[in-house]
């Protein structure tokens, strides 16, 4: 609240510092499970779709640093955004890491639960934005086009439009049931 980017950077520090000690644990478990084939997770790991183009992507973001007309600018990001190759980096590690260990149904829908989650009180700091009843002081008006906690309307839609299929798809899987259980009584 009292910096200059009170957005981009303690968010990509944040996470920077989690998917750290994530890397970390599972070095750590890797090593104490030494003894166990790792040749066979990693074949299967990189057998799933979107990794070996997540590896790809990652290769290419480091070889354009090293070859950038300006590599600090490139690693780090500018100064607004900080969306550097640290950063994207970041995002591929996380992904990497939930992909080699999502394996079981209940731990997706553990995953999308905490997305709704998130996403619920997201919605209501922006509801409460639209309404003017922001406890944050802004220094752009956030009445007309919601920031939401992202500090910017695209970045905070964009969100909320990768949330409302896990939305809608949970609302119908809970009211599925319910439906089937009232239609099937009033047919008896």
């Amino acid at each position: 609240l009292f910096g200059q980017r009170m957005f981009e950077l303690p968010k990509v520090v944040l996470l920077s510092s989690v998917v750290v000690v994530m890397v970390l644990a599972w070095a750590v478990k890797t090593l104490e499970t030494a003894s166990h084939s790792l040749g066979g997770a990693w074949r299967r790991f990189l057998a799933w779709p979107l990794v070996l183009p997540a590896l790809c992507l990652a290769l290419i973001y480091i070889i354009a640093t090293f070859t950038s007309v300006a590599p600090a600018i490139s690693f780090w990001g500018l100064y607004e955004r900080v969306q550097g190759a640290v950063s994207i980096l970041t995002y591929l590690t996380l992904f990497l890491m939930v992909a080699f260990h999502l394996r079981t149904r209940a731990q997706f829908h553990r995953l999308v639960n905490v997305f709704l989650l998130a996403s619920f009180g997201i919605s209501v700091y922006g509801i409460m934005q639209h309404f003017g009843v922001d406890p944050v002081t802004w220094s752009s008006d956030s009445t007309d086009r919601v920031i939401g906690t992202m500090g910017n309307p695209i970045f905070f839609s964009a969100y909320l439009l990768m949330v409302v299929p896990l939305t809608v798809a949970r609302l119908l899987n809970t009211v599925r049931p319910m439906l089937k259980r009232e239609g099937g009584a009033r047919w008896q």
